[in-house]
């Protein structure tokens, strides 16, 4: 039997999880539209398409991957795959904050999807921690993370898209974008084996009095 203590803390980490996973999801959703017109130039009626494409392969992803990652959360433990899980919903992140192109956004959400589909994971360590005294109790917490996360998430994203707005024309030019990030195709040279090898930089120095 697990120790109560560790249940506890292992029901938090669980809670969190399932939380940030919900949250990821919905805080976008008040300003997908807006964004997609900003990055594409799309129309809003066009960017709203898309933005229900990003929102089907995130689901999609959910669907198929849910008894991947359960069956590998049997195998290998539930700590590992729920910690994979959190550093794929990070790397989802940090790709939408640097997407120059809706195919990146689209990739980013495609991790999003499989690190979301360790719901089953997280239902799965519930379990194993839980008895007949307090099943339902502990179960409680997926409904509560669901609830909250989709409550709290389209606010918070809403409001900090107004804040974005507001704050942009305050923002110095010289502040890096996203886009400063990835050359454009104009600018990208060929890659060339005796430009990228060590002995070319090295070859002037030897050469200079």
């Amino acid at each position: 039997m697990i120790d109560p203590k560790s249940a506890r803390r292992g029901l938090f980490l669980v809670f969190v999880i399932l939380f940030l996973d919900v949250m990821g999801l919905a805080i976008i959703m008040p300003v997908l539209p807006a964004y997609l017109v900003e990055l594409t130039g799309a129309s809003l009626s066009e960017a709203a398409v898309d933005g229900g494409w990003l929102l089907l392969v995130y689901a999609a992803m959910q669907f198929l991957f849910a008894p991947f990652i359960g069956n590998l959360s049997d195998r290998f433990g539930r700590r590992p795959v729920l910690l994979a899980s959190v550093l794929t919903f990070a790397i989802d992140n940090l790709i939408c904050a640097l997407a120059v192109s809706y195919w990146m956004l689209f990739v980013g959400r495609v991790l999003a999807g499989i690190s979301g589909a360790s719901f089953s994971t997280a239902a799965a360590y519930i379990a194993d921690v839980s008895d007949d005294s307090n099943r339902a109790k502990n179960f409680g917490l997926i409904g509560i993370a669901f609830g909250t996360g989709f409550a709290l998430g389209p606010v918070l994203g809403g409001l900090l898209g107004n804040s974005a707005r507001a704050c942009r024309s305050t923002v110095p030019r010289h502040w890096p974008s996203p886009t400063s990030f990835w050359p454009c195709s104009s600018c990208r040279k060929r890659w060339a084996w005796n430009i990228a090898a060590v002995s070319t930089g090295v070859a002037p120095i030897r050469l200079a009095p």
